[in-house]
Order: structure tokens, then sequence, then C-alpha cells
């Protein structure tokens, strides 16, 4: 909460209070106690009774003003460029936090081809096997192609407005390729993808980003 917004907060809390003292009080001289309670002792009791269901609906607005402003909000991003001179062939798909607040990270689930990828350690692997399969690269291509992958581990929280990689590709096309054919294959490759990312904010409020199908 902003330094504007928490004076406000308490010049509204300030106006609140004294309103309901002042209606408990005119209750308390102006109406009949059912008790037998005395003018004194029934606004006492009418100011307590409206403070108590004031101060909840303003603890609740509060608190949900507060989870608003710490929501994360995260998304698959794809990125397509090309250098017509180099014949270099550019694709990076990050997930991006375009939320108010950071995500904490509580479980990534990574499948390929429907076959759950468990280990970490063996994404870099899987997502190599899947790349030289489509773009068809062999051993021997090795030196002219950049791979890179990110996996994020649980407790970790993406803050807002960052980004996190999960995959960057690099690499010469052939001279009877063009950019639509490799954005295509690449296509391909993220189609025969599906990725969860289960994550929460600061009060344990729990989202879900997919990226089920590249479009």
């Amino acid at each position: 909460m902003s330094r504007d917004n928490f004076q406000a907060s308490i010049s509204g809390s300030f106006l609140v209070v004294l309103l309901v003292f002042f209606i408990g009080l005119i209750l308390g001289l102006t109406s009949r106690s059912p008790w037998g309670l005395s003018s004194g002792e029934f606004s006492a009791l009418s100011i307590t009774f409206l403070a108590f269901i004031v101060s909840s609906y303003h603890f609740y607005s509060i608190r949900k003003h507060n989870q608003l402003s710490v929501k994360p909000h995260l998304q698959f991003e794809k990125y397509y460029g090309f250098d017509k001179d180099t014949k270099i062939f550019h694709y990076k798909l990050t997930l991006n936090n375009y939320g108010s607040g950071a995500a904490i990270i509580k479980k990534e689930s990574l499948f390929i081809d429907g076959s759950h990828v468990k280990c970490k350690d063996d994404y870099f692997k899987f997502w190599e096997s899947l790349v030289k399969e489509v773009l068809q690269l062999d051993e021997s291509d090795h030196h002219t192609y950049i791979l890179t992958c990110g996996s994020i581990d649980p407790k970790n929280y993406i803050d807002k407005g960052t980004k996190k990689i999960i995959l960057a590709i690099e690499y010469p096309f052939g001279e009877g390729n063009n950019a639509h054919s490799e954005k295509e294959k690449i296509q391909t490759i993220v189609s025969r993808v599906r990725l969860n990312i289960d994550y929460e904010c600061g009060y344990g409020n729990n989202f879900t980003c997919s990226l089920i199908k590249d479009s």
C-alpha cells in the first residue's frame, strides 16, 4: 500500500469511527432499550455493535484490496526473428509476470509428446532431442545452433515485470527455406509440448499458467 493510500485509509477509518459513535449515541438516546438498560448503557451497546460490524467490513475491504495489489499474472510469450543477411533464425519462449505482485512457484510440470519429464536435469536432453528431430539436425550440426532451456524450482519466484526464459533457439536456415517455413517448424516443436506452472501470491491464493499449444 502506498503512503497516500495509507493516509487515506487512516482518515477514512477515523471518519467511520466518528460516524458510528454518533449513530450509536443517537440510537441510545432516542430508542427505548428492550432489555431494561439505561440510555447510557444502551448507547454504549449500540456503539459497540455498530463498531464491530463496520470494523469487520473495513478489515475485509482492506484485505481484499491488498490481495489485488499483490496478485501475480503469469503468461507465456513467444518471439520470432530472423536476420536476412546472416540467414539466422531466432525463437524465444518466455514466462512473463504481468501482474502486480511476485509469483511464487509451487510446481512446474513438463510433458513432451505426452510423456512427463519428471527430472529437471533431463529437460535439456528432451528439448534438444525434440528440436533436432523437427529441424532435422544431426550431431555434425551441433556447432551451428544454440539451444537454451530453463526450469523453475519450487519456492522460487518471478517478480512483477520480469520474465524467465523457457526456451531459446538460434540457428541458420538454408537457401531454400524462408522465415515462414522456419516459424512453422517452431510451432510444430511447441505444439508437442505441454507445460504447466502452478504458483501462488503472497496471500496463498493459487493460480495456474499452461502452455498447451502454440497458435
